[in-house]
């Protein structure tokens, strides 16, 4: 959505930060779940901090290690010290993979503070 005000025009960028509620639980109750409403892309999540709002993990947090949109599931680094529950809500944060374009630019809006090795050649062997 873009807005104009005085001349300047304003562009929205998708927030970073989520929050949601357990639709399902997975085969691993403390570690895995699905948040149906979730219409972010594949991995937007991965990387990012996710902490519980309700529930016995009330104020917990875990290290998303993967979240894929096809059914809005989340993979947690590790399991959490209770059962996640249906109904649960959470907060989560984006995650960022280090990348200028995708990350940097394309999510975060913020590609003028990268100060990273964007065209450093990632794929090199040590010889003996």
């Amino acid at each position: 959505m873009t807005v104009e005000v005085g001349g300047v025009t304003w562009q929205t960028i998708q927030a970073n930060t989520a929050t949601g509620t357990v639709s399902a639980i997975s085969s691993t109750p403390k570690r895995v779940f699905r948040d149906a409403s979730r219409l972010e892309a594949d991995d937007f999540f991965t990387g990012g901090l996710l902490t519980f709002n309700t529930g016995l993990n009330a104020l917990r947090s875990m290290e998303v290690k993967s979240y894929t949109v096809l059914n809005g599931e989340f993979e947690l680094v590790l399991p959490l010290a209770f059962e996640i529950a249906v109904s649960d809500t959470y907060t989560v944060q984006a995650g960022c993979f280090k990348r200028q374009i995708d990350d940097c630019k394309d999510k975060f809006g913020n590609s003028h503070n990268f100060q990273g090795e964007a065209y450093v050649q990632q794929n090199f062997q040590i010889s003996p």
